[in-house]
């Protein structure tokens, strides 16, 4: 029972994302307090090799994948970036429509 429940999930993900990578990345602190606030630090307080990795990511993710100079670390196309009424989504505007979609569910909406 427990391993068709692991066999349907890796079925289920290989399906939703047939095209995926995997990238390693070094600890982004060498210190234990730093670590636990990492989200909060910049890139200069950060591991160099963490920040590096960080930054082609980024550009790997949601770069423009036209360009000739996009370091493909990642083996996969870049993301296009959403648009809503020509518009691109930013991260915030993506929160806040989770968010909504969150409520409505909570309140009873399909």
């Amino acid at each position: 029972q427990r391993q068709a429940r692991r066999d349907e999930t890796r079925r289920s993900l290989r399906s939703m994302f047939p095209v995926r990578s995997c990238v390693t990345l070094v600890r982004p602190c060498n210190d234990e307090d730093s670590l636990r606030r990492a989200s909060e630090l910049d890139d200069i307080s950060l591991r160099p090799q963490f920040a590096e990795k960080m930054k082609q990511l980024r550009r790997t993710l949601i770069g423009d994948s036209t360009s000739k100079n996009n370091d493909q670390l990642l083996k996969v196309p870049c993301a296009r970036r959403k648009q809503v009424l020509g518009s691109a989504v930013s991260g915030p505007m993506l929160a806040q429509l989770a968010q909504a979609h969150v409520t409505a569910v909570n309140q009873g909406a399909a």
